[in-house]
C-alpha cells in the first residue's frame, strides 16, 4: 500500500499518539496535499489490509462487534467499483467507529470537505459560530435544517462514523455535519454540490440559503476532529490572519481567558486581589524546545504558586484533548500540597470529547488541602470570586446565547470556589 493511502486507515495506537498534535507541530506553511484519488482496486486492497492485518490487531472489538465489522467491510467491497474516494473514506470510519473506542478512528476529515459555516451544539440546537467572509449574515444563525433533516435527525444519521462515546459523537458531529459529502451520505441532500439550509437568523426571521463547499478553507483551523477535537472552533482567529473566518465572539473585546489563543500551558492572575491564579492547557505536549513538564514544575509552581501563595487555583483543561500525561503527574501531585491551608482548587475538566465517562456531567471539581481525592462540591454556596473587568468578561460573553452554556459551568464553579 503506497504511503499517501495509509493516511485512509490510521487507527488505535497512530490515533492514540497523533490525536493531540496542536496545530503549530504541522506543517501550516506548506500548500494543501492533493486529494487522494484511489481506483476500485486500491480501494479493495485498502479493505483486505484493514480486514486482514489491521483489525486483528485492534482489541476494542467484542467478538459481535469484530462481525459486524467484517460484514461492513465487506459491503464496501462490493461498493467499490462505483465508490469515491470520499465515499471509501466513510465506509472505513464506519467500520472501524462499531466498537465506539475514541481512540480508534480513521484520519480522513481532509477527504470530505466543508461548507462556509462552522457550528457548534448548544443546549437549545445547532449553531453557526463561524463563516467565511463572504456569508456574514449567517453567523449566530440556528440550523432548523440540514437538507431535509432537522439537526437531531442527522446527529443520529452521522452518528454511526463517529468514534467513541454518546458525548463525544455529539460534540464531534457538529464538525462532520458540515461536510457536503458526509450530508449527502445521511441523506440530507442528493448533491453534494449544493446543500440547503434552513436557518432561524439572528433578527428572529427563517431562511433558506443553498450553500455549495467553501471557497477556501479556514487558515486558522483546518477542520479535522480527529486531530484538534473539534473545540478549536470556539477559538477566533487573530485579527490580522489573512482570509480568517469570522466569528460569534470578534464583537467581544474582552473574552474569557478560556477563549484565548490555544496552547500547551498559560497562566493568569485574576479576582479583585489577584489572588486567584488561572492555569490552562490546550495541549499536553510542549510547543517548543522546553519540556512541558518542566513548564509546569518551574514555571508555573516555582514561579507562581510557591512565592506568591494563591488563595484560590484555577486548573482549567476544558480544551485540551489529551497527549503526554506523564507530564502532569508531578505537578498535579505537587500543586494541592503547596496551596496554603485555606487555599482552593478548583478543577474544570470533562471537555467534550472524552473517550469514557469519569463524571456526572458536571465540570468543576474541587481540592481543599489535606483532602486525598479532588471530589465535586455539593453544599450550593454561591460566593462571588471574580469582580471588576473578569466578571464582565463572563457577563460579556453570556450574552450571545450561541455561547452561554459553554461559560456556565466554569463561571458557577468560579463563584463557589472561594
Amino acid at each position: 500500500m503506497s504511503l499517501n493511502r495509509r493516511h485512509l486507515l490510521h487507527a488505535a495506537s497512530t490515533a492514540l499518539a497523533c490525536a493531540a498534535i496542536p496545530r503549530w507541530a504541522r506543517a501550516e506553511t506548506t500548500e494543501p496535499a492533493a486529494p487522494i484519488q484511489l481506483t476500485p482496486a486500491q480501494m479493495r486492497e485498502d479493505l483486505a489490509y484493514l480486514r486482514a492485518q489491521w483489525a486483528p490487531l485492534d482489541q476494542s472489538f467484542s467478538e459481535q462487534q469484530r462481525k459486524a465489522c467484517d460484514e461492513a467491510i465487506a459491503d464496501a467491497t462490493t461498493n467499490a467499483a462505483t465508490s469515491s474516494t470520499a465515499d471509501f473514506a466513510l465506509d472505513v470510519m464506519r467500520a472501524v467507529a462499531i466498537p465506539r473506542n475514541g481512540h480508534t478512528v480513521a484520519m480522513v476529515n481532509r477527504l470530505l470537505g466543508n461548507l462556509p459555516v462552522r457550528t457548534w451544539w448548544f443546549a437549545d440546537g445547532l449553531y453557526i459560530i463561524s463563516v467565511q467572509p463572504q456569508v456574514p449574515e449567517l453567523l449566530g444563525a440556528r440550523i432548523e435544517k440540514l437538507g431535509s433533516l432537522a439537526p437531531q435527525e442527522a446527529l443520529a444519521r452521522v452518528a454511526p462514523f463517529i468514534s467513541g462515546t454518546e458525548q463525544r459523537v455529539r460534540y464531534l458531529s457538529a464538525d462532520y455535519l458540515t461536510s457536503p459529502i458526509v450530508l449527502r451520505r445521511i441523506g440530507a441532500a442528493p448533491d453534494a454540490s449544493v446543500i440547503p439550509l434552513t436557518l432561524r437568523l439572528r433578527s428572529g426571521g427563517t431562511s433558506v440559503v443553498r450553500l455549495g463547499p467553501a471557497s477556501e478553507p479556514d487558515p486558522g483551523d483546518p477542520h479535522d476532529p480527529a486531530f484538534n477535537g473539534g473545540w478549536t472552533v470556539l477559538i477566533p482567529d487573530g485579527k490580522a490572519m489573512p482570509g480568517r473566518w469570522l466569528h460569534v465572539l470578534d464583537s467581544v473585546n474582552q473574552r474569557p481567558l478560556t477563549y484565548a489563543k490555544a496552547t500547551d500551558v498559560s497562566t493568569a492572575w485574576t479576582g479583585d486581589d489577584s489572588k486567584v491564579l488561572y492555569i490552562r492547557s490546550n495541549y499536553l505536549r510542549s510547543q517548543n524546545q522546553d519540556p512541558l513538564d518542566q513548564k509546569f514544575l518551574f514555571g508555573v509552581l516555582e514561579k507562581l504558586v510557591v512565592p506568591k501563595r494563591p488563595q484560590c487555583v484555577i486548573v482549567d483543561l476544558r480544551f485540551n484533548n489529551g497527549g503526554n500525561f506523564f507530564d502532569t503527574i508531578l505537578f498535579a501531585q505537587a500543586l494541592p500540597k503547596l496551596m496554603p491551608g485555606n487555599g482552593r482548587m478548583l478543577r474544570a475538566d470533562q471537555p467534550r470529547d472524552i473517550f469514557s465517562s469519569t463524571g456526572d456531567g458536571g465540570d468543576a471539581q474541587e481540592h481543599r488541602p489535606g483532602q486525598s481525592d479532588i471530589r465535586r462540591r455539593t453544599d450550593g454556596r454561591q460566593r462571588p470570586l471574580l469582580g471588576g473587568a473578569a466578571i464582565q468578561d463572563i457577563a460579556e460573553l453570556a450574552h450571545h446565547r450561541h455561547l452561554q452554556h459553554q461559560v456556565r459551568g466554569l463561571r458557577t464553579g468560579l463563584q463557589r470556589c472561594q
